[in-house]
């Protein structure tokens, strides 16, 4: 038995995906938060952020196959839970630094 490595990479190539394509076209986080100018920047940094994790998330996922290719099943499985883990966290908190550029950018305060 084998430890299907797809899932990683899936998560991966659908953070790719979601960043090119802009993906979902309204997010509603920001969309409660900010208008006009302020709500296009924090979107497209957004989708910037999407599919640049998309890409690490790619590489450290074929590095982490490689690597354990000879492990037991069972560690390459607990590795791959970790990674999961680790992709949804980073679609979790990803407002966080959509929130430093805003800051950035505008030069005030955004967190309230």
């Amino acid at each position: 038995m084998s430890v299907n490595w797809y899932l990683g990479f899936t998560t991966a190539a659908v953070f790719i995906v979601f960043g090119i394509f802009r993906l979902p076209r309204k997010m509603p986080r920001y969309a409660q938060k900010y208008e006009g100018e302020k709500y296009d920047f924090a979107c497209k940094t957004a989708w910037r952020y999407m599919w640049q994790f998309g890409l690490l998330f790619l590489a450290l996922n074929f590095m982490l196959m490689r690597s354990t290719r000879l492990m037991a099943d069972l560690g390459q499985t607990i590795i791959l839970g970790a990674l999961l883990v680790v992709e949804f966290a980073a679609v979790k908190f990803l407002h966080i630094p959509v929130e430093r550029a805003m800051a950035e950018k505008f030069g005030e305060d955004t967190e309230e």
